[in-house]
């Protein structure tokens, strides 16, 4: 009964702090649904009487809804005009900066224009000043490379377009048309065409006529897309830290590092994101615009919401999603209003459980006994490495990549790179003829008392058998050393989905990777790293803009890892 009471509670707790994340949001972004809604609104009437009015609207009848309707427009222009607002009603809900000065833009030029019949006015002016009250909130920036490309690109486009039509119109037969155009009238009438005014006056009399005045729209179609795809690309990240940067990181992560990932913060694959205070820095790479965070942002305790939440703000400025991949603190990130899946368990194994009890089982006894009898050996590499052990080591690691799926790994863990082999310990197993067949490397972990692993290879045909020896002499020493744990990696999928209380999300992953073959391989994983008895500990991502920026993200990881 008590078991079911806690249970109750902890279900109303979480309930409770959904809809206090809701309110909280609701509250944020209400103002920017408002707004975007009554654009997307507007442009979608607008569109509706361009496309399916039948009569001239007279003055003061028009429809309120489409407030920067112009009825005596041709009609080309007003599906523009409508589709237009349609568009930026999209990238005004994901708080693009262009798309309010866009719109701002043209409200500004139907209050101009609606001047005379002051009512239709009173719509957009409206929304001009919810515009900006909340200008604010509008703080995602566009590309400006891309701006800049996609103009020049979108003017090239025109300025062909212009001189092959003007070139068109004045070298058409007279039959095409009806008529002989001179070279200024044929110039106004390709720039009519190609800004979808058209030429409602001309007769077509040939295919051929009807065709080159349909080409020219299209042409003016294109470079119109191509600007307003250009405008609204997110910014670009380029990988450039600077040396006083990855200083000053490395000095906040001996400072302050926790984490068992700390290592790989400040690899050269990692840009920084420092907190207003600068004690405080995110590592992050940008992939398919998504900036995946490492871990915790590093620094002061007190200051690691603050430093999350500047992150994720500069992501969004930026027109970014942010991510934290395998976060400590969740519980901070689900106050910052941020979605949490489950991606798997993390083995820990108590070095002296496993000392004192797990390597004197007979599995481990009988493997030792077997392979030391066997003639191979177990050596322990302090650095730094003298070049022949070095070679021995790439070759290894190069025999092993030559296997089917094997492929170097990154973000969270390090790639085969002999400068940084050279100062790192290493565990090799050798067999009887001396050569090295397999080997462990050893990365510093920032949690207090705990040694982590990273490269682990082996030449093709050699059994598990041989690592577990390489494992067991390694755990061993560094429990010798004063270790008191090891970490063994993460388990993808461990443990997601298992639970009566998962999420929809989580338990709909663990019914696939059941059934997806390499999914369901990463089962054997857990499988291996559980006869060494390690605790199991859970692993999360943390990401902004909910369940529909998964896929994204999904690509990014698997890009980046």
């Amino acid at each position: 009964m008590e078991n079911h009471d806690t249970l109750s509670s902890d279900r109303g707790r979480k309930r409770q702090a959904r809809w206090s994340r809701l309110g909280a949001s609701t509250a944020q972004n209400g103002p920017i649904w408002l707004i975007s809604f009554v654009v997307l609104v507007s442009g979608a009437f607008t569109l509706f009487y361009a496309l399916l009015g039948r009569y001239p609207v007279p003055a003061g009848l028009a429809n309120p809804l489409a407030p920067t309707s112009v009825f005596h427009w041709h009609r080309a222009l007003e599906i523009v005009q409508g589709f237009g607002f349609v568009y930026l009603s999209f990238h005004l809900i994901r708080r693009r900066r262009l798309a309010w000065g866009l719109t701002l833009g043209a409200l500004i030029c139907s209050i101009l224009v609606h001047l005379y019949v002051w009512r239709l006015a009173l719509a957009p002016a409206l929304l001009l000043v919810l515009l900006l009250i909340f200008r604010g909130r509008f703080a995602v920036r566009g590309e400006p490379r891309g701006i800049i490309r996609g103009l020049l690109l979108s003017a090239g486009t025109l300025i062909v377009a212009l001189l092959i039509g003007a070139v068109g119109f004045e070298f058409l037969d007279r039959s095409d048309f009806g008529t002989d155009f001179g070279l200024s009238q044929a110039t106004w009438r390709a720039l009519k065409q190609l800004i979808l005014i058209g030429n409602s006056d001309l007769t077509t009399y040939t295919p051929h006529a009807a065709w080159f005045l349909e080409g020219l729209s299209l042409l003016g179609i294109l470079a119109a897309v191509l600007a307003a795809v250009s405008f609204f690309r997110p910014v670009t990240h380029r990988l450039a830290t600077l040396p006083h940067e990855r200083q000053r990181a490395h000095e906040l992560l001996s400072e302050f590092g926790g984490s068992s990932y700390g290592h790989f913060t400040t690899a050269p694959d990692k840009s920084f994101f420092f907190s207003a205070s600068g004690r405080s820095f995110v590592a992050y790479r940008v992939v398919y615009h998504v900036a995946l965070a490492l871990g915790d942002p590093v620094g002061p305790a007190e200051e690691t919401g603050k430093a999350a939440a500047a992150f994720v703000a500069y992501a969004r400025k930026n027109g970014w999603t942010a991510a934290f991949l395998m976060p400590d603190r969740v519980t901070l990130y689900r106050e910052l209003g941020l979605s949490v899946l489950k991606i798997g368990e993390e083995a820990v194994v108590d070095l002296e459980r496993f000392s004192a009890g797990t390597s004197k089982g007979r599995r481990f006894r009988y493997i030792k006994r077997k392979l030391g009898g066997e003639g191979y050996s177990y050596e322990r590499y302090p650095p730094p490495h003298p070049p022949e052990l070095l070679e021995e080591v790439e070759d290894v690691s190069r025999e092993w990549l030559g296997l089917p799926h094997h492929r170097e790994y990154g973000f969270h863990q390090g790639c085969f790179d002999r400068e940084v082999l050279a100062q790192t310990p290493i565990f090799g197993l050798r067999e009887p003829g001396g050569r090295l067949i397999a080997f462990v490397t050893q990365v510093p972990s920032h949690r207090a008392g705990e040694a982590k692993g990273d490269l682990m290879r082996r030449r093709p045909g050699i059994h598990c058998r041989g690592m577990d020896l390489v494992f067991t002499e390694m755990l061993l020493s560094l429990r010798d050393e004063g270790y008191r744990t090891f970490n063994l990696g993460l388990a993808p999928f461990a443990g997601v989905g298992e639970s009566p209380d998962s999420p929809l999300l989580e338990r709909i992953m663990h019914g696939v990777g059941g059934r997806v073959g390499w999914l369901a391989g990463l089962g054997r994983l857990r499988q291996y790293k559980n006869k060494f008895e390690p605790a199991w500990e859970e692993r999360f991502l943390v990401y902004d803009r909910g369940f529909f920026a998964l896929p994204r993200i999904g690509l990014a990881m698997t890009r980046s890892l």
